[in-house]
């Protein structure tokens, strides 16, 4: 089995019959966005919150969140190689600063869905083995992957850059007015 980015490569062993590229595009299209929605309320939305409910003071809390939550989400995605932990991570903390700057989940959910589709429509359009892409073994990772955490950073810094003078959204239950 082929790994890192020799997986995405076409390979003549993975042959692909139209019925299953339209099936798996349809599922890439329609499943996987809820997919990546329910990962972020669970970590950003839910774990997020309760680990910084343990902190003493702003700071505590904005730190235990966003710990907690990265290192719990990747380790729901249960890799053995350096590399792709590090993506992990990366992708938990830059989603959990997201969420922490705009003040609610949907950057980080519409970032995450995008994220998921356009890697999987990649893998259908160059006729990859979805077996060797999802392959998460010691090894099967290489520095490549935090080309994606570049970007990321990126996108994460310019949302703090646009937040600089309004700082962190408060959410309606923290000290903003509701809505009549």
């Amino acid at each position: 089995m082929r790994t890192g980015l020799a997986a995405l490569e076409p390979s003549p062993e993975a042959r692909w019959a139209v019925a299953d590229l339209l099936f798996v595009f349809a599922v890439t299209i329609v499943i996987v966005p809820l997919q990546a929605a329910g990962e972020e309320y669970g970590y950003r939305g839910l774990i997020f919150r309760v680990a910084a409910s343990w902190g003493h003071g702003p700071r505590s809390a904005l730190v235990l969140g966003v710990v907690v939550s990265a290192v719990l989400f990747a380790t729901i995605h249960l890799s053995a190689d350096v590399w792709l932990n590090l993506q992990f991570v990366a992708v938990g903390v830059a989603f959990a600063l997201i969420t922490w700057r705009t003040g609610g989940l949907e950057t980080a959910v519409v970032l995450h869905a995008a994220n998921n589709v356009f890697g999987l429509l990649l893998a259908l359009v160059l006729h990859a083995d979805l077996g060797a892409t999802t392959d998460r073994s010691s090894g099967a990772g290489s520095a490549a992957f935090l080309v994606p955490v570049v970007l990321l950073a990126i996108i994460t810094s310019v949302i703090w850059y646009r937040t600089r003078h309004d700082g962190p959204r408060p959410t309606s239950g923290a000290g903003s007015p509701t809505p009549p």
